[in-house]
């Protein structure tokens, strides 16, 4: 009996809610039709990439290249340079097991649109290995 009690209350206060419009956006919030560089808003751009540095896919990732044993550069389509960077190892093809590996990313010095990642062993030692970089980007 408190179920059905629960239910009929809950069912009496969201359907109104859930009928209403109060959760559309107001009209200022709506994007424009041709926004210009500094209002782009936030950006939640990715790439995965092969231990050869080729891109496989990505959101945002314009290329990706591996510089030397154990160095990569991801290169975006916009400044990245007060965005968040978070990196990890992993395979970017299905049933491969991914390496015993550690990825390092910052920005790369001199391009703001790009990243600088390494790739280390356990021993600490400069390898080369697949991985997914996400680049998150606030207003």
């Amino acid at each position: 009996m408190r179920f059905a009690a629960t239910a009929l209350l809950l069912g009496a206060v969201v359907a109104p809610a859930l009928a209403s419009d109060r959760n559309d956006p107001p009209a200022r919030a709506k994007a424009s039709p041709t926004p210009s560089a500094s209002d782009l808003g936030m950006a939640l751009m990715s790439a995965a990439v092969r231990m050869d540095g080729s891109l496989v896919r990505g959101e945002g990732a314009q290329s990706a290249v591996n510089l030397a044993k154990g160095a990569y550069e991801v290169s975006f389509g916009r400044d990245i340079t007060n965005c968040a960077l978070t990196a990890t190892i992993g395979v970017v093809e299905a049933f491969d097991t991914p390496p015993s590996l550690f990825a390092v990313v910052s920005p790369r010095a001199g391009d703001p649109s790009a990243v600088f990642l390494r790739i280390l062993d356990v021993n600490g030692t400069l390898t080369n290995g697949p991985f997914h970089l996400t680049v998150f980007c606030g207003r």
